[in-house]
């Protein structure tokens, strides 16, 4: 994260990707949820549509399924205001 902080988004990237796949390796679903969150605010911070709303829909189900609604509700909202922001931002 301090990366990301520091504009350092290819490092943050390589970092929070390593984490997520030693989270899957290790069955620490709660670590991956939130690291597919923080991919989600990367990815949306850099421009990437795509892989940010599938990093945050990843994060949601994976909270939802841990049973951490909370968590699940405020991914939910940060994709939906991600997805707002983009179809108000005004053309090229």
């Amino acid at each position: 994260l301090c990366d990301r902080a520091d504009g350092l988004h290819e490092h943050a990237e390589t970092r929070l990707i390593r984490a997520r796949e030693l989270a899957r390796l290790t069955d620490a679903c709660l670590t991956e949820a939130e690291v597919s969150r923080d991919l989600g605010r990367l990815y949306a911070e850099t421009g990437r549509a795509d892989q940010a709303t599938a990093a945050f829909l990843d994060a949601a189900v994976t909270f939802a399924k841990l049973g951490a609604t909370a968590d699940a509700a405020g991914t939910r909202r940060e994709l939906a205001q991600f997805t707002s922001s983009r179809s108000t931002a005004p053309g090229p």
